[in-house]
């Protein structure tokens, strides 16, 4: 994938075929196009503008006209690496303006789906820009397939409830995944053909040694599960009314910190949400440090990041 581009303004497409530059389907960039205006003078990058908006969701305005338990099934959608992030976030927001703390193992079990999601999430970026995606895939899916066995969905779980979670995990289960996690191997990390520059390979090597961090986090979330009896929710009426005021709330998922802010009048709606999306704050980042750079190490910066699609048009 090399690009060969002269002096001059430039309009360039990133994403899905039939972009410019075609990133495979599994890439977490490769769901969309995202449109870049490029000006470079000799061989490097003077200025560049990002475009998007097609896909816009408008996710904090539908979530004002949700009750609160519908906004946690809405909230997960822009972010398809890691979902139940924004739950969490949403969650905690509204459990702080009501006053409310979910049991222990309620939050340990958030703990132990936001590991293994994070894993999915770093697995599928991986494989996006991995020679044999492929090889990446096969332990991911095995990933999916323990989220679906706790939430009963692969992917945009709704699992997070006000005051804890919809389902337990019990010791069979929580057997399996421990020995799914144990057993799981990962390929050794062979890139695409770009023009990756050393600190690119760095960024690559982090995110596959956090593989390692988020199993150890796993297993030990599930040691303290079966150490940790009880219940799994807090009992609310069928009508959730959260009190007057506003709160932010955060939680980190594979493209960042996810936050959510959650202003209440104390119906059963949010008068407002506004959410933090890390993919499209690193966007903004991208571009300022793109200057002075090629056009080819630019985009392996790009592509190096973590990013989510959703979150850029959110």
């Amino acid at each position: 994938m090399k690009l060969q581009l002269g002096d001059g303004r430039h309009t360039l497409s990133v994403g899905a075929p039939p972009a410019f530059v075609t990133l495979p389907a599994v890439h977490p960039l490769g769901q969309g196009q995202l449109s870049l205006d490029v000006e470079l003078e000799h061989g490097l990058i003077s200025r560049v503008s990002t475009s998007f908006g097609d896909g816009h969701r408008g996710d904090e305005k539908l979530l004002e006209v949700r009750d609160y338990r519908q906004g946690l099934s809405l909230i997960n959608r822009h972010n398809w690496l890691t979902p139940v992030a924004a739950e969490i976030a949403y969650a905690l927001a509204c459990e702080d303006l009501m006053g409310l703390v979910p049991p222990p193992r309620a939050v340990l079990l958030r703990e132990l789906l936001l590991a293994l999601q994070n894993m999915t999430g770093l697995a599928q970026h991986l494989a996006g820009n991995s020679a044999d995606p492929a090889a990446w895939l096969e332990p991911r899916e095995r990933l999916v397939e323990l989220t679906e066995a706790i939430t009963g969905a692969r992917l945009h779980v709704s699992f997070i409830r006000l005051g804890g979670v919809a389902h337990d995990v019990d010791a069979d289960a929580s057997e399996r995944i421990n020995h799914e996690i144990e057993s799981l191997q990962w390929p050794e990390l062979q890139l695409m053909d770009f023009g990756w520059s050393p600190a690119n390979d760095e960024q690559f090597q982090a995110h596959h040694a956090l593989l390692s961090n988020f199993a150890e986090q796993v297993s030990a979330t599930l040691d303290h599960l079966n150490a940790t009896p009880g219940a799994i929710d807090v009992t609310l009426p069928k009508v959730v009314r959260v009190p007057v005021g506003d709160s932010y709330k955060e939680c980190r998922a594979t493209t960042g910190t996810v936050g959510v802010w959650l202003h209440s009048d104390g119906g059963k709606s949010p008068l407002r949400v506004a959410l933090t999306s890390p993919s499209l704050l690193a966007l903004g980042t991208w571009q300022a440090t793109s200057r002075g750079k090629s056009l080819e190490n630019a985009l392996g910066d790009l592509f190096a990041m973590p990013l989510c699609y959703g979150e850029i048009e959110r």
